[in-house]
């Protein structure tokens, strides 16, 4: 009876080894398998606007086709370093200016962005302090010409 019992688990413990072997070449199988090579990349950003502030992230759209292929060998391109690229979007760092960016993958390109990049509260906070002194030299003109006008009265 001992015999038996060791002969059913040495069954057991190769179908282990088996069933363990033949879902592990299907999962190394399914990573090896070659994806179908990109044909064309769409780069888009949703609600674009003509101009972005400083440090900014702006969330980005990417869309390949065929929509199996493999999208590992994309590659993020900008005309500038202070760019930069995340796997949300796009960070415009705190540089003002005039930047493309595109998508590679291979010799395919996608189409290019290009993304105003401006310091608008510093800018806000300038007009506003041009708006408060532009009110104060009004403020002591009309001052100015009502003194002048008491004193000819």
């Amino acid at each position: 009876m001992v015999k038996k019992n060791t002969k059913e688990n040495d069954m057991k413990r190769k179908t282990k080894g088996i069933m363990t072997a033949a879902i592990a070449l299907v999962i190394i199988g399914s990573a090896l398998l070659p994806r179908e090579k990109v044909e064309s990349i769409e780069l888009s950003i949703p609600n674009y606007k003509p101009v972005y502030d400083i440090n900014t992230d702006i969330p980005i759209d990417i869309s390949v086709l065929p929509e199996n292929a493999g999208t590992g060998s994309l590659e993020y391109i900008s005309d500038d370093d202070s760019i930069t690229f995340s796997s949300t979007g796009i960070s415009t760092g705190n540089k003002e200016g005039s930047y493309t960016v595109y998508v590679v993958s291979g010799d395919i390109k996608s189409d290019t962005i290009t993304i105003n990049v401006a310091d608008i509260t510093a800018r806000e906070e300038l007009a506003k302090a041009e708006a408060e002194r532009e009110a104060a030299e009004k403020a002591a003109r009309e001052a100015e010409e009502k003194a002048s006008r008491e004193a000819e009265e």
